[in-house]
């Protein structure tokens, strides 16, 4: 008997090498996966473009795509937002919440005399007052296909400069008017071919990583941009600043307070509207407002990370990313502030290689990802879910469904062996579906080459090679499973509990009062306090990274808990953004603006 054991052991760790996962017995992954994997698009979903009409047709009997279909859906979102070139036309964080907003203008006030913004003017003041680049730099945008390498970068959009995630402290020092992405490159400290190689070296180890998307989520530059009818919402509704999103919280307290259980009626300034001024008791984003999160890779770090040097893979962008030198522990050699010295600006070619699209077709947000095939563990702990877009190569004798990829798993080699994940590694390339074929060329979506030198193009073949990892528009499917979606990369470290839905509606205002002293005199000023709830909560995975929430909210989370249940947190409508509201220049607790 006690040679049993040994000899079972290496049974199973050849047995099950052997097997593929459509034609072996079921394992405890398999099984624990099985609610990942559903199939969430409804059978009677045909999703079709018209080139003549301009229109998505989902078949006669779908009048809710994004719930119906939420799969397809989200590759209608993909072909949508690429043909609208959201990397160089939308909106970035700044470009939303000013760092030092001016107040709206009153009616007999202008831009052009007050320190005020009025939306869609063309003499309100840029570093001050929202701006879209689709709108206020289009003739540049349309040009930079013609300049320099060092041209385009001083043109660039907003969204040209890049904060490194994971690295708030930059955010203001790189955010001053010297670095500002419409100034001149000319000045800036940018890195020597030396100084990457530091970088590569120090910043990218070679061992004892947890994977290799928690290496790029560190080193990557992380952006998120909005389109215009959601950029239109903040501007004119006096939410790109905390102060009106202050406001906002107040009516909702206020009315509570007095006319419980009757809730205020929402009145927003709309685009096709006269009103100047809104009436908000809740923050309520029109349907058509979208958001992306982007992760952009420098093409020397992609390679020293072990991606295919084919640069046909990719779609790519000219970029500035700002990068940390400094190879001590000390907390403040990367703190721009303090040692600007320890920096310099990495500029060129940089990979697209995911991104989440966020859409308010839905009240909750239709929540998707996408990553780019080359990824590594991209499929990992969760699986990758595509009911419409590619189909997971397999022969199977049972007719069940193509569209999961379930994650990578391996023997643990143990005396008593256990199958584990097998995690970190790449997976094999699904085939597109006839359905995502005729869309892309109906949509005009990677059809050929780019044209351009710095910035993507819709028709670039590279966009075939992006994978959607998976939808969600539920807290919970009908069973009461918690729903999950993450991506190697912008959840690194946390991608096995992973809930967009869960994580972004914790998203909210709290009112913080606080005392200032003002020429001898001290006062209390209220305050937005962005950050009440965190996106993670007290749980580590086996590496010690903390862990998000998923599951449905709770109310605890936003109202006390006393007779009245008071609110404590508004929701800002899933949107973390809000975190880059700054009070107005000419409030109590602003700064100064000049």
């Amino acid at each position: 008997m006690k040679y049993t054991i040994p000899v079972v052991a290496v049974c199973l760790l050849s047995c099950f090498a052997a097997q593929s996962e459509d034609t072996r017995t079921p394992n405890d992954i398999d099984y624990s996966m099985y609610f990942n994997a559903d199939i969430r698009d409804a059978e009677f979903c045909e999703l079709t473009y018209s080139k003549t009409n301009k229109k998505y047709q989902y078949g006669k009997n779908v009048t809710n795509p994004a719930m119906t279909c939420p799969d397809a859906f989200s590759w209608q979102l993909f072909t949508q937002v690429v043909n609208d070139r959201f990397w160089s036309n939308w909106a970035e964080e700044r470009a939303n919440w000013p760092e030092y907003p001016y107040p709206l203008c009153s009616e007999s006030e202008s831009p052009a005399k007050n320190k005020c913004c009025t939306p869609g003017s063309a003499s309100n003041n840029k570093e001050h007052c929202p701006t879209f680049p689709a709108k206020q730099y289009a003739r540049t945008l349309k040009k930079l296909n013609h300049f320099s390498d060092k041209k385009a970068q001083s043109l660039l959009s907003e969204h040209s400069e890049l904060i490194p995630t994971g690295r708030p402290s930059v955010l203001s020092a790189m955010r001053n008017k010297n670095l500002k992405a419409h100034g001149e490159i000319t000045g800036t400290n940018i890195c020597t071919p030396a100084q990457v190689e530091h970088v590569k070296r120090v910043l990218i180890p070679k061992s004892g990583y947890e994977s290799k998307g928690r290496i790029i989520r560190q080193i990557n530059s992380e952006v998120t941009v909005r389109n215009l009818p959601f950029h239109d919402y903040l501007f004119r509704n006096n939410l790109y600043n905390a102060d009106g999103v202050l406001d906002v919280f107040e009516n909702n307290n206020k009315n509570q307070q007095k006319n419980a259980p009757f809730h205020s009626r929402n009145q927003s300034v709309m685009q096709d509207t006269t009103a100047t001024k809104a009436k908000l008791s809740t923050i309520d984003l029109p349907p058509d407002a979208i958001m992306i999160k982007s992760n952009w890779l420098y093409h020397e770090f992609a390679t020293e990370l072990g991606y295919p040097q084919d640069t046909n893979r990719y779609i790519s962008k000219t970029l500035k990313t700002s990068v940390c030198l400094a190879e001590d522990k000390d907390p403040t050699s990367c703190n721009a502030k303090e040692k600007p010295e320890n920096f310099c600006d990495i500029v060129g070619k940089h990979y697209l290689l995911a991104f989440h699209i966020s859409s308010k077709d839905i009240p909750q947000w239709v929540w998707t990802t996408f990553e780019h095939v080359d990824n590594f563990g991209r499929c990992d702990f969760t699986g990758c879910n595509d009911a419409f877009g590619f189909n997971r190569k397999v022969e199977s004798k049972d007719d069940v469904g193509l569209n999961y990829v379930s994650p990578k798993q391996r023997s643990d080699e143990l005396n008593s062996p256990s199958i584990v994940y097998n995690r970190d590694l790449k997976y094999e390339a699904e085939e597109m579906s006839a359905s995502l074929r005729a869309l892309l060329k109906n949509t005009g979506i990677a059809q050929g080459q780019s044209t351009s030198e710095h910035e993507p193009d819709p028709e670039d073949s590279a966009w075939s090679h992006f994978r959607l990892k998976g939808s969600q528009v539920n807290f919970t499917d009908h069973m009461g499973h918690s729903t999950l979606l993450g991506n190697s990369i912008t959840e690194g470290g946390f991608m096995q509990q992973s809930s967009c839905i869960s994580c972004h509606s914790r998203a909210g205002v709290h009112k913080v009062m606080k005392e200032i002293t003002a020429d001898g005199e001290t006062k209390q000023v209220k305050t937005a306090d962005f950050f009440k709830l965190s996106v993670f909560e007290r749980q580590l995975s086996d590496f010690g990274y903390q862990q998000s929430v998923h599951n449905v909210p709770k109310s605890e989370w936003f109202y006390n808990n006393n007779d009245k249940a008071t609110l404590d947190v508004l929701q800002t409508d899933f949107i973390w953004g809000f975190l880059f509201a700054s009070p107005l220049c000419t409030s109590e607790s602003g700064e100064e603006c000049d």
